[in-house]
């Protein structure tokens, strides 16, 4: 599990305090920590140019390239109908059902 600089950002603004309180445990019990860098910007920048996402999705995504994730879980259907080289876009029931058949 990875914690990143924009999902503390996001989850900081999150209005529900029980909501906003669920996920930031996530952050003590994630094994990697992905700090803001010029290559993470660079990297976002490039995704929302040719794939047009929001620029908080396209951090997601570059946190999780630049820190080796394998997955990207997600219940946004515009993202996990991605197909990108660097990293695999998953909704979370294929996720599960995926990481099952292991």
């Amino acid at each position: 599990m990875v914690w990143s600089y924009i999902l503390e950002y996001e989850n900081n603004q999150n209005y529900n305090d029980v909501r906003r309180s669920a996920i930031f445990i996530w952050k003590n019990i994630a094994e990697v920590h992905c700090v803001e860098s010029d290559d993470i910007i660079e990297y976002a920048e490039n995704l929302k140019k040719i794939y047009n996402i929001r620029a908080k999705d396209a951090l997601h995504i570059a946190c999780g390239v630049f820190i080796g994730s394998d997955y990207l879980i997600t219940t946004d259907k515009q993202l996990y109908n991605l197909e990108l080289d660097d990293i695999r876009i998953i909704n979370p029931l294929a996720f599960i059902s995926e990481v099952e058949d292991y």
